[in-house]
């Protein structure tokens, strides 16, 4: 649907657009093709390649990519231009099929093989950054997340792709949504990077105040300048007034769960596994669960 609508002409999911605004398929606006299937390969030289570990969750960094050996034709015919938007077409997890990343042009012919779907822009009145940030809001990908195929793996193909509505502002305001969310992506960024550096300031903190301790003035004692006030031990140089025992010396019980596969109920009693243990903390929001039968059983060896 390529003419301009009223906002009283067209409905997507439950919200008006703009009178301004377009709506049009991805088949409208550009071409898909599938990437080059030679497996998994990285030679080390030749030509640089495209997989899809390369484009989910992160930026394309074109300097990490690996190379493999194609030949002229090859290049030809998979070789990426500036503004191509390549798409993660299988995936183990959900979250990743369907995904995009804009190639933004590079100092030699770079290709893009495996799982990934090539879709090039036709209509120059789309800004490919913008249909980028647009196909990974929550409300395209929620649309992938309905047509994807889930086997072994989740799938999502060119035709499928090819239906999927989109909508399209004029050209100038397109330009502002995308420096808009540039500006986002780069204080998120900035922010991940401090994240970073706290938690290399933490483990180190941790390290040493769990071999040097503090002194009475609470400053970490320094081992350099005061030697006087450690020792060595079998777990190295330690405080002088620190002791060390084993686990066995201070737990009442030390023992894995049960060996035997559980029974699982819609309700019950709560059945913790190794994903409910995350970051440190117990993490409930998804518990399977057993009957009053099996976890009678399972606390004869554990009874936390």
């Amino acid at each position: 649907m390529s003419e301009s609508l009223t906002a009283k002409e067209f409905k997507v999911d439950c919200n008006y657009i703009l009178k301004e605004w377009e709506i049009k398929t991805l088949g409208e606006l550009g071409i898909f093709q599938n990437g080059l299937n030679k497996g998994k390969q990285d030679f080390g030289f030749g030509t640089k390649f495209v997989n899809i570990l390369d484009v989910y969750p992160s930026r394309l960094n074109v300097d990490k990519l690996g190379r493999m050996n194609a030949s002229k034709s090859e290049v030809v015919v998979y070789n990426l231009e500036l503004g191509d938007i390549l798409i993660d077409r299988s995936s183990v997890k959900l979250e990743g099929v369907g995904y995009p990343t804009v190639f933004e042009g590079a100092d030699e012919p770079i290709i893009f093989c495996g799982f990934i779907i090539r879709f090039r822009l036709l209509d120059s009145n789309v800004n490919s950054r913008f249909l980028c940030k647009l196909m990974r809001s929550d409300l395209f990908r929620n649309r992938v997340f309905q047509i994807a195929t889930k086997s072994a793996n989740v799938n999502v193909n060119q035709e499928q792709l090819r239906r999927l509505n989109v909508t399209i502002p004029p050209s100038a305001e397109q330009q502002k949504i995308v420096e808009i969310l540039d500006t986002i992506d780069k204080a998120i960024a900035l922010t991940d990077t401090h994240i970073t550096k706290l938690k290399k300031v933490k483990a180190g903190l941790l390290h040493d105040l769990l071999t040097r301790g503090i002194d009475e003035y609470g400053e970490l004692r320094d081992y350099t300048c005061n030697p006087e006030l450690f020792k060595r031990s079998a777990l190295g140089i330690i405080p002088k007034d620190w002791d060390y025992v084993k686990v066995a010396d201070i737990a009442n019980d030390v023992t894995d769960g049960d060996h035997h596969t559980p029974k699982r109920t819609d309700s019950g009693i709560f059945l913790l596994s190794a994903r409910n243990i995350l970051h440190g903390k117990l993490a409930l929001k998804d518990v399977d669960f057993v009957p009053e039968y099996e976890y009678e059983r399972m606390i004869r060896r554990c009874y936390p």
